[in-house]
């Protein structure tokens, strides 16, 4: 940080979207210079995320708002986040000496909660503690309160800094419960500390409904899902009552409108009109905490009726 210079850093984190990819923009692109896009990483529980940064000089924010807009192409989904503008006397900053090519004000910590597929059909309450943005690994610690010991691992970018994930297992009734957990990240480039919280939401029920829609040579089977909360639902399609990664289908999760806090959610598949008419099943299985077993599966064919 140089004292004539003062800058701000803004940082958009993105995950639990599917599939990939997704597309972030600063005011509209119009932002080119000062930014640093990070590339996607999977975690344990096999949620995908990525993110954003850009850097600005501090006197620039002032009078300008900036926009962090996110594109997901494939389900047509846009969302925008506005930072608005800064009317502030600015200060001068103290001057730190971190290791060459080290910025305390990248490093961030987040948290990924477990999937509702692994938590309640897999039976794993994995959390993970993920660091990005880490310049140089050495002297890194990261802990679990209440604590844990359990590997860390540790990934290079392309960009020369490092990410670093921390995972935990728990008893699954412990999450159920409430119970509050804690990862705290030290680094010798860090002013102090940063420590994350993270427990489990009080959920609403969901409800499922099987809407059915015909094409010429394709057949899409929706799934709609309404008045669930949290947001963390899982859904999966099977064919036969078994799953296949070659099936294709879309899931969109939305909030069910302003001054509502529960979420609806709907799910399109396309099946060849040839295996429907030889009467293939295919299985919506919905994961979600609120619900009484945890997971609902409603099946559905041309034999059936459905």
């Amino acid at each position: 940080v140089s004292p004539s210079s003062p800058s701000v850093t803004f940082s958009c984190f993105i995950t639990g979207y599917f599939p990939k990819p997704v597309a972030m923009k600063w005011n509209l692109g119009s932002i080119s210079t000062g930014m640093k896009s990070f590339p996607a990483v999977m975690s344990s529980s096999n949620i995908d995320s990525l993110s954003s940064q850009i850097d600005i000089s501090a006197s620039s924010w002032q009078g300008t708002t900036y926009h962090g807009v996110v594109e997901h192409k494939l389900t047509s989904t846009s969302i925008s986040k506005q930072i608005p503008s800064k009317n502030a006397t600015l200060l001068t900053p103290t001057v730190f000496s971190p290791k060459e090519n080290s910025s305390t004000s990248d490093t961030q910590v987040f948290f990924l909660p477990p999937s509702p597929t692994a938590l309640y059909v897999d039976s794993n309450a994995k959390l993970t503690c993920m660091v990005v943005n880490v310049y140089e690994n050495d002297g890194l610690k990261m802990a679990w309160y209440p604590e844990k010991h359990e590997l860390i691992d540790t990934k290079e970018q392309d960009n020369n800094t490092y990410t670093t994930y921390i995972s935990r297992s728990t008893d699954k009734n412990n999450w159920e419960k409430g119970e509050t957990f804690s990862c705290t990240v030290e680094h010798p480039d860090l002013l102090a500390p940063i420590r994350k919280t993270l427990s489990k939401k009080s959920p609403k029920r969901a409800q499922e409904r099987h809407p059915l829609s015909h094409s010429r040579d394709t057949i899409s089977l929706t799934c709609l899902v309404q008045g669930f909360f949290p947001d963390g639902i899982s859904v999966q399609w099977q064919k036969n009552q078994k799953a296949s990664k070659n099936l294709e289908y879309i899931t969109i999760t939305r909030k069910d409108g302003a001054g509502y806090s529960t979420f609806f959610l709907y799910s399109k598949l396309k099946v060849s009109k040839d295996s429907w008419e030889k009467g293939d099943t295919y299985t919506c299985m919905v994961s979600h905490e609120a619900l009484l077993n945890k997971s609902i599966k409603e099946t559905v064919s041309k034999v059936s009726g459905k």
